[in-house]
């Protein structure tokens, strides 16, 4: 029963490290979009410029559950 526990806590440190890297990631790169550097909007259509917004928001909501999920 030791070796379950053992795999399931290397298992449970790899997701946290993954998720916590997925956080990372996501700041940097809602940084980027809220600067709207020029590399970012230009030679963009409308319909893109959109997309892009909507990635923004669902980063943000998803970092925020994130987040409450810390809480627990």
């Amino acid at each position: 029963m030791q070796e379950k526990s053992s795999v399931f806590s290397e298992e449970q440190k790899e997701f946290e490290e993954l998720i916590n890297e997925w956080q990372n990631l996501s700041q940097e790169l809602l940084k980027k979009l809220n600067n709207k550097h020029d590399y970012v909007l230009e030679k963009r259509t409308s319909q893109s410029l959109m997309a892009l917004g909507a990635l923004e928001a669902h980063l943000k909501m998803a970092i925020h559950a994130k987040q409450a999920s810390d809480l627990n």
